[in-house]
């Protein structure tokens, strides 16, 4: 009898071992993921991961929970949160933006935003997802390759105006002995 209340012991704790691995799975996932997340309401910052802390300038995902304020404090543009959020409700998928974002110290960095709605069975609204992905290098990155194409366009439209400019003066040339007036 008691080998058997053992091992129904042994076979319960390793059940909800089991049972408990998939949430602590998710929680690693959550906390080590290399974007921000966060869920909120329309009014109230729930939770984030402490990638989300970091760029937006906290020591922890809990500090940035008790010091931000929504709306307001995350978004540079108000109005641009505004739009998000609303177009956020009114869709029944995730949207998809690039925003300029303010961290705490007031410098900003350039988001890549996905933000759903949730909602209840019965179509009630919950709260907000939120993944955000700091994009700040790659507008860099985008801003100096146009600045090298543009540079490298206008290096060739003045060869190319040169090359103009010798044709028209060799036909003029040509021109003046070809008169046949």
């Amino acid at each position: 009898m008691k080998q058997t209340r053992l091992h129904r012991q042994g076979s319960i704790s390793r059940t909800v071992s089991a049972a408990r691995k998939p949430d602590y799975d998710l929680r690693v996932i959550f906390e080590d993921a290399p974007i921000g997340i966060y869920q909120c309401t329309i009014y109230q910052f729930i939770a984030g991961n402490p990638m989300l802390a970091r760029m937006f300038g906290y020591q922890s995902a809990p500090e940035m929970a008790a010091s931000v304020e929504i709306p307001g404090e995350l978004f540079l543009d108000f109005d641009q949160e505004r739009s998000v959020v609303s177009a956020a409700m009114a869709s029944k998928k995730a949207i998809e933006r690039r925003v300029e974002f303010l961290r705490r110290d007031g410098s900003t960095f350039t988001g890549e935003l996905c933000m759903k709605a949730v909602r209840s069975d019965n179509g009630d609204f919950k709260f907000i997802h939120a993944f955000i992905e700091d994009v700040t290098a790659r507008k860099r990155a985008e801003l100096e390759r146009l600045k090298m194409l543009l540079a490298f366009e206008q290096e060739n439209l003045g060869e190319i105006q040169l090359a103009a400019n010798w044709d028209s003066s060799v036909n003029l040339e040509l021109s003046d002995y070809t008169d046949c007036s």
